[in-house]
């Protein structure tokens, strides 16, 4: 038997958009209210007859239905593209209001006729488009900044480290060099929260354990927030792994952490807890940016001073600070949301007034996954080889520091200051080169540039690149491809000496 034909479809009802329209007469009292006035504002209609329409208004805005109800004596219409008035509940709602004539029988107006209709959704969408503009500007400047900041840290970083093994820890220079090795780490982090904020880092994703990444960070949390704020922690025991880059976990954790910590400048008490939650359609709907799914929980609250609703909607925006001159970039929480955003996850934030704060992040879970449980080598665990290095580095301070470091390790290096120097080191030198250490963007060739051509003459060169540039301009650059390895500036004595090593040892 021939099947039924399928039922036509079914067309769907237009959307209308329902005007709140208002009558008044000249002097602005009211004389009809429509249902949709009653929905925009409030206000039943009832309540709303033989009142004034001034009462709509906040008093900065007050004069402007008193322009509008002149235009219409005048016989004239008018618009207002973009104001404010009350709804019953207190809370200003953006709208578009245009208001025209209403003529008697005479043809002369004997009052007002108010169109309006809410225009906060528009609002929002182009607050959040200029924002995005903004921060992809912040985007395109931090990259240019952190290759020679990085640079100058790796310097610094470096050869901070060198004098540290040199001088015995009871000799009064070794807490003098610590200090300014602290300070580079220090101006890392900021690097890093510009990196991150942009989302420009090179990042390495893993599955992890969120719990054991807190229990890894408590001792350091204990440090950094001091005696008098408590810390509690409440880990679900069959926690769901996430995957996220560990550093950038962790120095979210960390952020939090030291904001809970200067809101709480009497003590008080910092929770952690984590939990396997489901995120509804509604809950998505009603928070921009998050997604229903199945998400791990991370909260991190505090008993401190809390915010008001002004500062609340605007603590993720860049360089936004509650803190005085001197006590913050306006980074922290700007970085925090876009690591987070990054990971495919969403935040949101509990605060208010007298009554402390708890942000919420949500990361998605990953399902039938194990955690990474990498190794790390002993930060005194240098490994050594004997191995010929070609070393292609245009700035000369950055080169210098890695060729100590190789020659310390036991290895031959040939150094060149740029691409096509690089090229004719390798075809001049007799005898094999087991691995290119070289940068990424210098001037006549490039380090893809150069590594191509080496390798149409040795195809089984191995190929290490060093950067201070950000993913995107990394990436454009062609070394994020798959058999090239990348070390990322500022890199330390061990992390350079190691990741030779390993490269070395690959079959």
């Amino acid at each position: 038997a021939p099947r039924p034909a399928p039922p036509p479809p079914i067309a769907s009802a237009p959307v209308v958009v329902e005007h709140a329209v208002i009558f008044t007469n000249l002097d602005g009292t009211i004389t009809d209210w429509n249902r949709g006035a009653e929905k925009l504002f409030g206000h039943a209609r009832q309540d709303m007859l033989g009142k004034g329409i001034a009462r709509l208004a906040p008093r900065e805005r007050a004069r402007e239905d008193r322009e509008l109800l002149q235009a219409a004596a005048r016989n004239e219409s008018a618009v207002l593209p973009g104001t404010q008035r009350l709804r019953r509940d207190g809370s200003a709602v953006d709208l578009c209001v245009t208001v025209s004539p209403n003529h008697g029988h005479a043809g002369n107006p004997v009052g007002a006729v108010f169109v309006a209709h809410d225009i906060s959704e528009n609002r929002r969408l182009q607050q959040l488009f200029i924002a995005a503009q903004k921060m992809e500007v912040f985007g395109h400047l931090t990259g240019g900044v952190a290759h020679d900041f990085n640079n100058l840290l790796t310097v610094i970083l470096g050869y901070s480290e060198i004098l540290l093994r040199r001088f015995n820890t009871e000799d009064a220079a070794h807490d003098l060099v610590g200090e300014i090795r602290k300070a580079g780490q220090r101006a890392e982090t900021l690097t890093r929260q510009l990196l991150a904020f942009s989302r420009r880092r090179v990042l390495d994703p893993q599955i992890l354990d969120l719990n054991a990444t807190i229990s890894e960070c408590e001792k350091m949390l204990r440090r950094l927030i001091g005696e008098e704020i408590l810390i509690s922690t409440i880990l679900a025991p069959t926690l769901k792994p996430v995957r996220i880059d560990p550093g950038q976990i962790q120095q979210v954790i960390l952020n939090l952490a030291v904001n809970a910590r200067d809101a709480m400048p009497k003590g008080g008490r910092l929770s952690i807890h984590t939990d396997n939650v489901m995120l509804d359609e509604e809950y998505a709907r009603n928070r921009p940016g998050a997604r229903a799914g199945a998400y791990v929980l991370l909260a991190i609250g505090d008993t401190g001073i809390g915010m008001s609703p002004e500062t609340r909607a605007r603590i993720f925006e860049p360089l936004f600070t509650t803190k005085g001159p001197g006590k913050g970039t306006g980074l922290g929480l700007a970085t925090v949301a876009s690591i987070v955003k990054a990971a495919g996850g969403h935040i949101d934030v509990d605060s208010e007034f007298g009554k402390g704060t708890t942000f919420k992040i949500f990361l998605p879970q990953i399902l039938d996954a194990q955690p990474s449980t990498k190794a790390h080598s002993g930060l005194h665990a240098i490994p050594r080889g004997n191995e010929t290095i070609l070393l292609v580095e245009d700035e000369d301070s950055v080169r210098s520091l890695a060729r100590h470091v190789l020659e310390t390790c036991g290895y031959r290096v040939i150094e060149a200051a740029n691409g096509e120097e690089g090229a004719r080191e390798f075809e001049r030198h007799e005898g094999p080169i087991h691995l290119l250490v070289s940068d990424v963007v210098m001037p006549y060739l490039g380090g893809r540039g150069l590594a191509d051509r080496l390798r149409a003459l040795k195809p089984m060169l191995k190929i290490l690149f060093l950067s201070g540039y950000s993913a995107d301009d990394t990436a454009q650059h062609g070394i994020t491809d798959p058999g090239f390895a990348h070390l990322q500036k500022p890199f330390t004595i061990r992390s350079l000496a190691q990741k030779v090593r390993d490269i070395l040892d690959l079959p």
